[in-house]
Formats: C-alpha cells, structure tokens, sequence
C-alpha cells in the first residue's frame, strides 16, 4: 500500500496499535539506539521519539518496521556482494 507521506503511514500504525511513542526525553544517539534494539528484539511496535535531545533534534524515529530476515539473520532486503 502506497501511503501519502511519513504522517499517514504513522497514524496507520496508530490505529492499529503499532506504534509507541517514547514522551521521556532521550538521546537518539545512545538511549533510542538501546530503546530500539530491545524493542526489536521482543518483536515490538514502531518507535516515535517525540522529545530527543536538542542537539540531534532531526532525528526523530527509530525504524518502523524491522526488514524480514532469512535464516542466516540478515535482511532479505540488503544487497548482495557478487
């Protein structure tokens, strides 16, 4: 499904119940990346940090959908070297 732009896809993961937003104030750099590695980890929902620190204020989701691994554990999506 093609969505009109990033605020469409996030209110679908919104509806159903998909999407966690993190209200504490974070650092994208070391708290997201541990947030989120737990999370994924635990097969959870999308991360939307809504408060990170001031100075990566550009930085505002985590991935919202892991890619699909294979058996070997990497993404089914990555290049292959030849």
């Amino acid at each position: 499904m093609a969505y009109q732009d990033l605020r469409e896809f996030i209110k679908k993961l919104e509806r159903e119940g998909e999407l966690k937003r993190i209200s504490a104030e974070v650092d994208p750099v070391l708290e997201i990346t541990e947030i989120t590695d737990r999370v994924t980890k635990a097969g959870g929902p999308a991360l939307f940090s809504r408060r990170p620190r001031p100075a990566h204020s550009l930085l505002r989701s985590c991935p919202l959908r892991p890619a699909p691994r294979n058996e070997r554990g990497r993404s089914s999506q990555a290049p292959r070297n030849r």
